[in-house]
């Protein structure tokens, strides 16, 4: 039988107990809700609170597939791991790259974001500081990097001049030719090779708020697809501050760096890299003035 879910309808009693290997008896969909590639539900299975994720059929990628396949090797990998995560009960790939991850769902501890739960910036970044505080310069991080080949700097400079040329058309701008000079940048080569002689840690790949759950006293990271290891301020720190809690980055920041075993200089080396990045991913649609203030703090 498959034991892959692919649509609400296949949440059954005996479904459950395939994927999981266990005997279950009594269903409760509380839930369910469509993402950008597939489905989520909620549900109890007999007196177990489960969260299940799962790619449709007709989303089905190269580049999804890949998301899904980190994820189900994440899942088995972190069994092993002392690290602050969501615990898996299932992660099902197949060669296609349709998955199934099921969650454990701690509802009855912690609950989804919410902008009035207090000081919750502070615990996403106390969370992402024990996680990469656990394994700075780990060697173990050589032996449980996904299998994919990293990207050279010469392709991401394809890729990013695709993705300004493509952001530039749609809003009708046409001078982008900063954009092209600042990742032209030699200053790319060096920090390449750097990722690429230190990975530094193991990073979560999309930590916004969404993708915590929380109590009163802490955030706990779920949805791995993305996770991967490299520069924690460029991934990680940037990605929930810039998007989540910009107007109290210094706080945060110094909050992480306490944390951490990061050295100050290059920290703020690493966030200049950050901030350019930032500025060539969202130069149209966080404005000029943004990113030429970026450019020339950096450069």
């Amino acid at each position: 039988m498959n034991h892959f879910i692919t649509k609400s309808e296949d949440i059954t009693a005996d479904k459950l107990s395939r994927l999981l290997e266990q005997p279950i008896k009594i269903v409760q969909i509380l839930k369910t809700g469509q993402t950008n590639m597939g489905a989520f539900a909620h549900l109890i299975a007999d007196n177990r609170m489960l969260f299940i994720k799962w790619t449709r059929p007709d989303s089905y990628s190269s580049r999804k597939a890949q998301f899904n396949r980190r994820a189900v090797w994440f899942s088995k990998l972190q069994e092993g791991l002392d690290i602050p995560a969501v615990k898996y009960f299932a992660a099902l790939a197949n060669d296609e790259g349709a998955s199934t991850i099921i969650l454990e769902d701690l509802s009855s501890t912690h609950t989804q974001w919410t902008p009035n739960l207090p000081a919750w910036e502070q615990h996403c970044v106390d969370n992402l500081s024990a996680l990469h505080s656990g394994f700075w310069n780990d060697p173990r991080l050589d032996e449980i990097k996904p299998n994919v080949d990293p990207e050279t700097v010469g392709e991401w400079r394809i890729r990013m001049r695709h993705r300004v040329d493509g952001m530039f058309s749609e809003l009708g701008l046409s001078d982008k030719v900063e954009m092209h000079d600042l990742i032209n940048q030699p200053l790319w080569e060096d920090y390449f090779d750097r990722v690429r002689k230190q990975p530094l840690t193991i990073l979560h790949g999309d930590p916004h708020p969404r993708n915590f759950l929380y109590s009163t006293s802490e955030a706990i990271l779920i949805d791995w697809e993305l996770v991967g290891v490299g520069v924690p301020a460029v991934e990680d720190v940037m990605h929930l501050i810039v998007f989540s809690c910009l107007q109290k980055h210094k706080e945060l920041i110094a909050r992480y760096q306490r944390q951490t075993p990061y050295e100050e200089e290059q920290f703020e080396y690493d966030w200049r890299i950050a901030i350019l990045l930032k500025s060539i991913a969202c130069y149209s649609l966080l404005g000029n003035w943004y990113a030429r203030k970026a450019i020339d703090g950096c450069l």
